[in-house]
């Protein structure tokens, strides 16, 4: 055995000397930890936590290492070094276990079992193996120690406070070649198809009039929107928008048409045009409303993809101010850089509604579904507040809390 940094590394033999374990479902308290039980844990055993017989994953030679960083990156996840790390004045990792905690069922029936699965799960087994230990870092040729400050679902991505630090420094072309792998990689991992017929809607507020008669235009009706006149603008039109630059043309669709109207923020009293778009074939596009963390677990590289891929998921869904304008600048960068992948587009989630979006680089893909348009008047709108107050985090920022 041979230690780097903080972090314990088995020889071959020692691997090889590893006993097996088994976790039953009742045993595994995160849900990241049950789904990965679910997809994957057909087995029925005895537990080694509770000693009990159900079903679970069993962690062998040949699951130890992906078993071994799921847990490791379901650690980082929900806490932070602090409360693990004894170097930091928290408890070590087999008392942190043995308190009440977001993985494991504490309450085990066997003292040495429980530490010797403890001690199993959170070896490396190689060099490239999930992190829990932040270790050493060096900057400007000195040598400092770190940890984990802030959790994974909490914290913010080095990824992404790089490119926004950079982009308010430097032009966007000279940033993007550093951008394309990374956001390649979190395409493999977030795409879905949507399929050809699927609907979706869009909303514009205003509607359109028709002449009753050939024989006098004094009389007209109003009628909702139709056709090119509810679809994306053209180009010379088109105002700058959460994911388009100012003079490209991107479509705009929701899940549910209580999201389409929603998203163009209208006032008590306006009057709504509403229309459906039929999708034409299949296509990809890039999911970012909840980043699945089952798929980053394989590597410390794609845990810091993942961060990457959270702070994108919450800043696509972040409502425009007119304090927060720069961060559309971040969001439109990184979806031109999307389409220049040869994606079709993006789904978000709403930020002012309980739907979703899509965004499409290609209007032409989805076409507007003839006699589809309903006119709606908007009685009221509604806002939901929190009380919030700023405090100091653990390295130094004051952020946002509710109260």
């Amino acid at each position: 055995m041979s230690f780097i940094g903080d972090t314990v590394i088995l020889n071959t033999k020692e691997m090889n000397m590893e006993r097996e374990f088994f976790i039953c479902q009742n045993c595994l308290k995160d849900t990241h930890l049950k789904k990965y039980c679910k997809n994957k844990g057909g087995l029925n055993d005895i537990c080694i936590v509770c000693e009990k017989q159900d079903k679970g994953i069993k962690i062998d030679k040949e699951s130890k290492n992906e078993i071994s960083n799921l847990f490791k990156s379901c650690l980082r996840f929900n806490h932070r070094e602090i409360e693990y790390n004894p170097n930091l004045d928290g408890k070590g990792l087999f008392e942190f276990f043995c308190n009440e905690n977001s993985l494991l069922n504490h309450q085990y029936k066997n003292y040495n079992s429980f530490h010797s699965l403890i001690s199993s799960l959170f070896k490396n087994y190689n060099q490239n193996d999930v992190k829990i230990f932040y270790g050493k870092f060096i900057d400007n040729n000195e040598e400092y120690d770190s940890h984990f400050e802030v959790t994974l679902k909490n914290g913010f991505s080095e990824i992404w406070y790089e490119l926004k630090k950079r982009l308010k420094r430097e032009n966007y072309y000279n940033i993007k070649p550093d951008l394309l792998q990374p956001l390649s990689e979190i395409i493999e991992k977030t795409k879905i198809k949507i399929r050809k017929n699927c609907r979706f809607f869009r909303a514009r507020i205003g509607n359109d009039y028709i002449n009753e008669s050939k024989f006098t235009s004094l009389i007209k009706k109003p009628v909702p929107f139709q056709g090119v006149n509810i679809s994306a603008p053209p180009p010379l039109l088109s105002s700058a928008g959460r994911l388009n630059r100012e003079g490209v043309s991107y479509l705009y669709l929701s899940s549910k048409s209580t999201t389409a109207i929603a998203e163009i923020r209208p006032n008590p009293g306006d009057i709504v045009s509403v229309g459906e778009f039929k999708c034409l074939k299949t296509i990809s596009l890039i999911d970012l409303r909840k980043v699945n963390l089952l798929k980053f677990i394989y590597s410390q590289k794609e845990i810091e993809l993942f961060s990457f891929a959270l702070s994108l998921s919450k800043e696509f869904m972040k409502p425009r101010t007119n304090k927060n304008s720069f961060h559309y600048l971040i969001t439109q960068f990184v979806a031109e850089t999307f389409r220049e992948l040869n994606q079709d587009g993006i789904i978000y989630n709403s930020a002012v509604s309980n739907g979703y979006n899509i965004t499409l680089f290609n209007p032409s893909l989805f076409e507007f579904v003839p006699e589809s348009s309903s006119l709606h008047r908007v009685n009221k709108v509604s806002f939901k507040s929190t009380e919030i107050k700023f405090t100091k985090n653990e390295i130094g920022f004051y952020v946002e809390k509710e109260i």
